[in-house]
């Protein structure tokens, strides 16, 4: 958080009612790297997975659901 933080990515702020709470936040320049990265990482997804076809796609999907409820996501 702190090298986001230095340039300028994320923001922290204090909970005021208690201060071991930290709420950390995107910065319009952090956003702005976010939505430039969605392109690149959903061509790039593509090209990993275009092989799988819908049904193995849908099963991948199925068990990437089923994981993530395991730990509580």
């Amino acid at each position: 958080i702190d090298r986001l933080e230095a340039r300028g990515l994320v923001g922290r702020t204090r909970d005021p009612d208690d201060r071991r709470a930290v709420m950390i936040r995107l910065t319009p320049a952090g956003r702005e790297l976010v939505d430039r990265l969605d392109a690149p990482v959903d061509e790039m997804h593509r090209k990993q997975l275009s092989h799988l076809g819908a049904d193995r796609l849908q099963e991948l999907i199925a068990l990437l659901e089923a994981a993530r409820e395991r730990v509580g996501g």
